[in-house]
């Protein structure tokens, strides 16, 4: 929205600058406003937000989901309660065959990564997890758009058996 404007002033004194530097400002004010909201719908057109919700079968409640995440828990194989903190997890776009990022699990044993930036469609991914006590472990999935894959991962001790 571009506004014009075409006045004419009659000279009457003094008054007629007070009326010039009002409209003068009057005229600034509105520039900026349509500046900003220009800037602000340009801004909008890169967020391409898609809002699904589902029902989660555990809590019973409607999840609303605006973004596609993959997460999940690293567990020792021996004592399933034993989680793993700092397990190093390489994430691999199957498709491209590239890696999209190193992420580690906190000190809950515990990782999130939102794959937005990578992920029109669906798609097939590879997670490395590796841990100096325990034995690499590889997994493969397949994640679709707007949705949150929740993954359980367990590591076996390099010390346990072979």
């Amino acid at each position: 929205m571009i506004v014009l404007v075409n006045i004419s002033f009659k000279k009457y004194g003094n008054n007629i600058l007070l009326v010039k530097k009002s409209f003068n400002i009057l005229v600034f004010i509105i520039c900026v406003f349509n500046l900003s909201f220009l800037i602000l719908l340009y801004s909008l057109n890169f967020i391409k937000e898609k809002r699904i919700s589902f029902l989660d079968d555990k809590n019973k409640k409607e999840i609303l989901v605006v973004s596609t995440q993959i997460k999940g828990k690293v567990l020792s194989l021996i004592d399933k309660t034993l989680v793993i903190p700092n397990a190093k997890l390489t994430l691999i776009h199957k498709d491209t065959n590239i890696v999209i990022d190193v992420l580690y699990t906190n000190s809950k044993g515990e990782f999130e990564y939102k794959l937005d930036r990578f992920l029109k469609e669906g798609g097939n991914f590879e997670l490395k997890i590796e841990h100096p006590d325990y034995k690499t472990y590889t997994t493969d999935f397949k994640v679709l758009p707007f949705s949150i894959k929740e993954l359980e991962i367990f590591l076996q001790p390099k010390k346990y058996g072979r």
